[in-house]
């Protein structure tokens, strides 16, 4: 019984949690209601947001990809490697319990082809740190036109201060490896030299860099062409500065891949721009579904992985 409750005990919590949340949303807000005020249903938008989502899925692989060339000074990972594994961990993250396991695997299976431990820590550490660094760049491109709509301005202004701090903790970082009570934190050591030649060699570092705020700009399209399926009144511009932060928030780990947790968030961030809370629901739950529908093929790759 112990071993079952340490093995699933945290994933139950979460899922506890989630279906909670979710259960006193649709109990507060009549989701029926917002479905019925849909005259008609653009499938071509929603497919169009599913093939947005799997292009996020793509580029999340191919900003991975170089920043492991950028790193590695002997061989490095084919892209079909680099792509199975990075779909596997989406896949884990939505379906299986451990806690970080999406991480986890990716280390196990870099370690499997050959890299060394603290290279292979190293690699998803920095891969993890630019996601959420990048989230918060990406929101920054709706400035121009976000700034002029108040209720934004908090949010942008979070956004310029995160993203100057988060920069700055970074290129400090890059320095750690020269203090001499990291000598015996391999780990440690080596992300701190890796984050080092990724602002010693700027150009592959905005390369990395830039195709990661490409996937947070393309999945902010995907909420869009959601939301244009569905008839719900969204700019590009609202999703281009809210998504970003709704993203962030979702990645707390205290829900089933963000449900409940990402539906409270997108009723409450756009409330900002007046879209109704209804339909703000059935935004998030359609998005919830598109990203858990586009993150079944991994269990394809899983399963090969394990054959293998």
């Amino acid at each position: 019984m112990g071993t079952f409750f340490k093995r699933w005990g945290g994933w139950l919590l979460k899922l506890g949690f989630s279906i909670l949340l979710v259960y006193l949303l649709l109990k507060r807000y009549d989701l029926s209601a917002a479905v019925k005020n849909i005259q008609s249903v653009r499938t071509d938008m929603l497919i169009l947001s599913c093939i947005l989502t799997l292009g996020v899925v793509v580029l999340c692989a191919l900003r991975w990809q170089l920043l492991i060339k950028m790193l590695s000074k002997d061989s490095y990972p084919s892209f079909k490697d680099i792509f199975a594994i990075n779909y596997v961990a989406q896949f884990s993250s939505l379906f299986l319990p451990a806690t970080g396991g999406s991480d986890a695997i990716k280390v196990i299976c870099l370690k499997r082809l050959g890299a060394s431990l603290s290279q292979t820590i190293s690699n998803v550490a920095i891969d993890r740190l630019l996601a959420f660094l990048t989230l918060i760049y990406a929101g920054l491109i709706g400035l121009p036109l976000g700034w002029q709509i108040e209720a934004f301005r908090p949010i942008l202004i979070i956004y310029i201060v995160s993203a100057s701090v988060g920069t700055l903790v970074l290129f400090s970082a890059s320095f750690l490896h020269k203090m001499p009570f990291l000598a015996k934190q391999n780990w440690l050591a080596q992300l701190s030299k890796d984050l080092q030649v990724l602002f010693l060699r700027p150009m592959e570092g905005m390369a990395v860099i830039g195709t990661s705020i490409i996937s947070s700009v393309v999945f902010s399209l995907a909420y869009y062409t959601v939301a244009c399926g569905l008839n719900i009144e969204l700019t590009v511009t609202s999703c281009l500065v809210l998504v970003p932060i709704i993203v962030l928030i979702i990645t707390l780990p205290i829900s089933i891949s963000g449900w409940g947790v990402r539906e409270q968030a997108v009723i409450t961030g756009f409330a900002l721009i007046h879209v109704p809370p209804e339909q703000a629901l059935l935004l998030s739950i359609t998005i919830g579904a598109i990203v858990t529908f586009t993150s079944l093929p991994g269990l394809f790759f899983w399963i090969n992985m394990k054959k293998g």
